[in-house]
């Protein structure tokens, strides 16, 4: 009975105590974040460096070795474990339940921008902090129609660009989407009647296809910034690129030896909507994301 007495006693207070309650229910359930998975850490971090048409005997030898040495001696680290594929290693590193899954991926990226010794045509290192984010995107958008898979391609950058500028949009992935690409089909026999090799070719590729920088210079009061457009602009530019003079001092160019096309690059994977070529759109959100507001803010 003394429960009941000092609720009527102080019923006041009873109801303002109440109303208090409800209200940091009614705050808590707007406020708090919605999640399709719950933000998971697991407390792991992968290095992934990939070095592509390498086999995985060298690829352990020269890459997976190194890494594996560089960071076995951090600080709270449970433990290592590495996989060597053809064209890239894969490291992962296990840290104790009670270390800071944040410094710990600080740790090894900063660990990682100490090797130097890796392969000069080895892809540069990946860290990835593993959690549930990374793992799984909040949603996929997938863009197909009886298009070109080069119109594709910028109708998916066109979507990804927006997508990005939503508030809350971690980052965007596109799965099927083909790079374009130059491509200069040499003939054999003519770069042999030319004297040239392969190697000729690239090389000078590589040191036309630059713009350098030259400084800067006066004149009077007015300062120019100096440089050497070099890159090139159109397929024609490529074709028309002079290699050398043959005996007579007539000008070799690039169209004389070999084919110019504007291509994309060969498929790597390969995306489908109800049978048709397409390309997918992963969507990955940040931490403090509602993901009701941000799924509305994508299909808006």
């Amino acid at each position: 009975m003394k429960v009941a007495e000092t609720s009527i006693r102080y019923s006041i207070l009873l109801n303002l105590l109440t109303l208090g309650i409800l209200l940091a229910g009614l705050y808590s359930m707007i406020s708090l974040p919605r999640e399709e998975f719950p933000a998971v850490n697991f407390g792991s971090v992968i290095v992934v460096v990939p070095y592509p048409g390498v086999s995985p005997a060298e690829i352990e030898q020269l890459i997976t070795t190194k890494v594996e040495t560089e960071l076995s001696d951090l600080e709270g680290l449970d433990y290592v474990q590495s996989f060597t594929e053809e064209g890239r290693a894969t490291v992962m590193l296990r840290f104790l339940p009670s270390y800071d899954p944040d410094k710990a991926y600080d740790e090894v990226s900063r660990e990682v921008n100490k090797l130097t010794d890796l392969p000069s045509d080895a892809i540069d290192p990946v860290v990835i902090k593993l959690n549930m984010r990374e793992v799984n995107p909040i949603s996929q958008v997938v863009v197909s129609g009886n298009l070109s898979p080069l119109a594709l391609r910028e109708v998916a950058d066109d979507l990804k660009k927006g997508i990005l500028e939503i508030k809350d949009i971690s980052k965007v992935e596109l799965v099927g989407a083909r790079d374009r690409q130059i491509w200069v089909d040499v003939d054999q026999a003519k770069l042999d009647a030319y004297g040239l090799s392969l190697s000729d070719i690239s090389g000078i590729l590589q040191g036309r296809n630059l713009n350098i920088p030259g400084g800067t210079t006066k004149f009077g009061k007015t300062e120019f910034l100096v440089r050497t457009l070099g890159q090139f602009n159109s397929l024609e530019e490529v074709g028309n690129m002079i290699v050398q003079s043959d005996p007579t001092g007539r000008a070799i160019r690039i169209s004389d030896i070999a084919a110019v096309t504007d291509t994309l690059s060969r498929t790597q994977t390969i995306a489908k909507l109800n049978g048709e070529e397409g390309v997918s759109i992963f969507l990955y959100k940040k931490g403090d994301g509602n993901i009701i507001k941000v799924m509305q803010d994508v299909r808006d």
